[in-house]
């Protein structure tokens, strides 16, 4: 049988295929190089010209989409009989039905599917690790859907905008207030990182206790709202979101008898300029009130979690507001059995629509790791691993293009930047050289030795998607001293096999440094590079020291490779 999952429409457009043995997965961003590709004004005929090679017919078993919310009026999809019914997640479609939204469509189907947003993000993280039971908190999905609670294939909460704000629109308004919205493309294709960049700028901020016990007094439901001062729940359609902290926020920060001069003493008129283009600016207060309300919120997302869940309990938690890995760390001392897929944002849709297919016909098959590419690119062996090992040391910046790219929006090691995470200014050396020239306050990550975190971090979680921070120990302080973001955390993700270990450990025996800075391999604005070309021309712009393809390493200073064993060639 052979089944084609789309996501294709709002942002982060992604296909996998079933080709009756294995399934294969893309996100369309890698093949055309434009952050968060989406097929703007459901341009579909140019799908299977973009994904050549992947051996997709014009016509297949099943057919299935997540579109992500409702397109039409009510009225409309009643007229389709488009919409959900009853609580079903899987909804067979007519012909007529499917054509009617994808009429431009290139592939036909002898059956057709619809999967429900949210049943589409907890599918994606069932596939990898079958729990049966998980929390989706995302922007929002179909009819406003933001925060579901799944128990199986039923769904025990389901909250919309008319239940409560959600929480990855708090966010989402926030960035945009402070960010800035940009121009309509960014919008279209961009402008949902900057919720993601935001949450380095937060660790700017001062924990402030006078706001925070108003905040402890909400509960989770009405926490959103009221942090980003929407005094009533923000109706889908309704403008309601007032300017960001006004009134309630910023009284509540300066609001403790303390006189004019000395809250102006402690909230300075600017901190940082973010834009030069009369976007708005951020300010001390800003950050002090979002670093209060996000760590208050991670107290009430524990509370609702323990709603439905304790911490004995193994659960998948995806949606896009799994990507604040500070929350995450909070969520995961608490219920240290949880799991979070690398695909927790849209870029997983195609995937949970295609395993929702899978198990309505009892098929089994391996949730796909990697992105399809008509490339087969080697892995890197340990001699050469070793020898890449040699020249950090000498601190020199590498990339690294090996084996196929990880799915996901996190660079893992096939698609990386690497360098010594114990040189004082490492975290800004990527922008000092023009190699990433991102916002001075993003944090970058590490790869670590799974043998050794708790020696370098106050943690016992594993990372194998980097999706989470920890606090490092003395030892970590030292040998990280490089990375460690201005609120005292590190991201991580651990290796405990493959190329990795091998540059780890010898690293580790000769200047005693288990771990590496890690940083996806691309330049500001840009998708992580998919293609050796890609990877070409990236070197060919930012100029690295030196760049692993496949098994070998070329060296940039004089334009030489060197074999496995270290050899000029």
């Amino acid at each position: 049988m052979r089944i084609l999952s789309l996501h294709l429409v709002n942002h982060d457009a992604n296909v996998t295929y079933f080709d009756g043995e294995k399934a294969h997965y893309i996100n369309i961003e890698r093949v055309k190089q434009i952050k968060k590709y989406h097929y703007y004004k459901w341009n579909f005929p140019k799908l299977l010209d973009d994904l050549r090679g992947m051996n997709i017919p014009e016509h297949v078993d099943v057919l299935t989409v997540c579109v992500g919310e409702q397109i039409f009026s009510k009225e409309q999809e009643a007229l389709l009989n488009w919409e959900f019914k009853n609580g079903e997640f899987l909804q067979p479609l007519e012909e007529w039905q499917f054509e009617s939204v994808f009429e431009n469509l290139p592939v036909r189907a002898d059956k057709y599917y619809r999967v429900e947003h949210h049943y589409g993000h907890y599918m994606s993280a069932e596939w990898m690790y079958n729990t049966g039971q998980g929390v989706i908190i995302d922007g929002c999905g179909d009819y406003g859907n933001h925060t579901s609670v799944f128990k199986g294939d039923t769904k025990v909460i389901s909250y919309t905008h008319r239940d409560m704000l959600s929480i990855g629109d708090l966010y989402y308004e926030t960035a945009g207030n402070l960010l800035g919205r940009g121009t309509r493309k960014e919008w279209d294709n961009t402008f949902s990182d900057k919720s993601g960049n935001l949450m380095g700028l937060i660790s700017y901020g001062h924990f402030n206790e006078h706001y925070a016990k108003q905040l402890r007094e909400l509960s989770f439901e009405d926490f959103p709202a009221y942090a980003i001062n929407v005094w009533q729940y923000w109706t889908k359609g309704i403008p309601g979101v007032h300017d960001t902290l006004t009134g309630h926020a910023l009284d509540a920060l300066s609001n403790d008898k303390r006189t004019y001069s000395e809250v102006s003493k402690e909230y300075p008129m600017s901190m940082l300029w973010v834009h030069e283009d009369g976007h708005p600016h951020v300010r001390q207060y800003h950050t002090d009130w979002m670093r209060t309300w996000q760590d208050v919120l991670a107290e009430k997302m524990i509370e609702f979690f323990s709603r439905y869940f304790t911490e004995h309990d193994e659960f998948v938690y995806s949606g896009g507001v799994a990507h604040n890995v500070v929350i995450n760390e909070k969520l995961a001392k608490a219920f240290p059995k949880m799991k979070i897929p690398p695909c927790i944002g849209d870029e997983g849709q195609s995937l949970g629509s295609m395993y929702a297919v899978l198990k309505e016909y009892n098929i089994e098959a391996e949730c796909p790791t990697h992105n399809w590419s008509h490339e087969n690119i080697k892995e890197m062996s340990k001699e050469t691993a070793e020898t890449v090992a040699n020249h950090l040391l000498r601190n020199d910046v590498i990339a690294v293009c090996q084996g196929a790219s990880e799915i996901g929006p996190r660079a893992l090691g096939n698609r990386s930047i690497i360098y010594r995470p114990d040189q004082k200014y490492a975290a800004h050396y990527f922008n000092d050289r023009g190699l990433k020239n991102r916002e001075f306050w993003r944090p970058y990550g590490i790869i670590i030795l799974e043998e050794e975190l708790s020696n370098y971090l106050q943690t016992e979680t594993l990372s194998p998607h980097m999706l989470y921070v920890a606090t490092p120990t003395e030892l970590g302080k030292e040998k990280l001293s490089g990375v460690i973001h201005i609120d005292g955390t590190v991201r991580y993700q651990t290796v405990n096999s493959g190329p990795y270990y091998h540059m780890l450990k010898k690293l580790q025996s000769m200047c005693g440094v288990a771990a590496i800075v890690n940083t996806s391999l691309n330049s500001h604005g840009k998708p992580i590079c998919q293609t050796t070309a890609d990877v070409l021309e990236f070197v060919h712009k930012y100029n690295p020291d030196g760049v692993v393809i496949e098994d070998y390493l070329y060296l940039n200073n004089a334009r030489r490779s060197e074999d496995a064993t270290g050899t000029y060639v």
